[in-house]
C-alpha cells in the first residue's frame, strides 16, 4: 500500500515537532506574557532575585515536593543543581543571572522533560520567594545602653 504525498508531509511535520520538544514546545499566549515556556524538555522562566538568593526557595520547594538534592555548584555566580524526584527521575535546575537583580531559571525533568512537574516546581519556587522576607542590611543599633544613674546628694 502506498502513502499519498500529502501524508508524507504530515508525518514529516509530526516528526519535526517531536524532535523540537513536542507540541508543548509551542508557547501559549500566557507564556508570552509571563516569559515562561516549555521547550526542548526544559521549562524556562524569570526570577526576580539573583541566583544565590533563589537557593533557599529552591530548597523549600524541593522539601515540599519530596525531591532529593544530589549536587549543587555555583559556577560564575550562577547555580547548578542536580536532584532526583520521588519517582527516580533525574532533575536538573540551572539559575543564571541575566541583569542586575534578576535571573533566568531552567528546569529539566527526565530525558524528554516533564512539563507538569516542571511547572509545579517553578510555581512552588515562586511561592517560596514571595513568602521569604526581603533581605535587608542590618543597621547598627542606635539605642544607647542604659546608664547607671546614681542619686545626687
Amino acid at each position: 500500500m502506498r502513502m499519498a504525498k500529502g501524508n508524507w508531509w504530515a508525518a514529516a511535520l509530526c516528526v519535526a515537532m517531536l524532535a523540537a520538544g513536542g507540541c508543548g514546545s509551542l508557547y501559549t499566549q500566557a507564556d508570552h506574557i509571563t516569559g515562561v515556556g516549555f521547550m526542548l524538555g526544559k521549562l524556562e522562566g524569570p526570577l526576580h532575585v539573583v541566583p544565590k538568593q533563589a537557593v533557599p526557595a529552591i530548597d523549600r520547594a524541593f522539601a515540599e515536593m519530596h525531591i532529593t538534592k544530589r549536587y549543587q555548584a555555583f559556577p560564575h555566580d550562577n547555580v547548578d543543581i542536580v536532584a532526583v524526584t520521588q519517582s527516580g527521575k533525574k532533575l536538573t535546575l540551572t539559575v543564571k543571572r541575566t541583569v542586575t537583580g534578576r535571573s533566568q531559571i531552567a528546569i529539566g525533568v527526565g530525558t524528554f522533560g516533564d512539563e507538569v512537574l516542571s511547572r509545579a516546581l517553578y510555581e512552588k519556587i515562586l511561592t517560596a520567594l514571595e513568602r521569604a522576607p526581603a533581605a535587608r542590611p542590618q543597621a547598627p543599633s542606635m539605642i544607647p545602653m542604659p546608664l547607671e544613674l546614681k542619686p545626687t546628694p
